[in-house]
């Protein structure tokens, strides 16, 4: 597993050669660990009105292993409060965390804040106004068991709330 290196994996060791061959190490972590911990990041901007429905779609996983958290963006809608109540009611303890910013950064920043919580070997990014199949992280996991060398896995889409048109998303070409 030294990417081809002419060194051995007990000679020359090194960080840097650790940093080289990170992905290796991933993959090999993915295909030894049977129930991976997912992380659910959920920025929140003034969408507490969707936000128990996404957290609803995450509770109803038939994949058992997986944590939620919420980044409230200065929302002016209790977005943050509405999600802590519904992690208090489901009693979902320290797989909830809520990150309050002090002031509005915007989606990908405030992602970016809820991946510095987040302990899983996989994220789900997930926004308040979707929802998960309930066997969405159960085909993940079988997925990324069965090829450890995946790096992202994507989802058609289904429209909801009176509609049920489907967006199709095209075979991903990595070359």
């Amino acid at each position: 597993w030294n990417h081809g290196l002419k060194r051995s994996a007990y000679k020359d060791f090194s960080m840097d050669w650790c940093f080289e061959c990170h992905s290796t190490l991933v993959s090999m972590i993915r295909s030894f660990v049977p129930d991976p911990l997912i992380s659910v990041v959920m920025p929140c901007f003034n969408q507490g009105h969707y936000i128990k429905d996404a957290l609803k779609s995450v509770l109803d996983q038939s994949f058992p292993n997986w944590e939620i958290i919420v980044v409230d963006d200065t929302s002016t809608d209790r977005c943050g409060d509405i999600a802590r109540s519904f992690a208090v009611k489901h009693e979902l303890g320290a797989r909830f965390q809520l990150v309050t910013n002090t002031q509005n950064l915007g989606l990908a920043e405030s992602r970016n804040a809820a991946l510095l919580y987040a302990r899983g070997v996989w994220v789900c990014a997930l926004d308040p106004d979707d929802k998960l199949h309930k066997s969405y992280f159960k085909a993940a996991v079988q997925a990324m068991s069965h090829r450890p060398d995946l790096q992202l896995i994507t989802a058609n889409q289904q429209f909801f709330e009176g509609s049920n048109w489907v967006w199709e998303l095209p075979p991903f070409d990595t070359a």
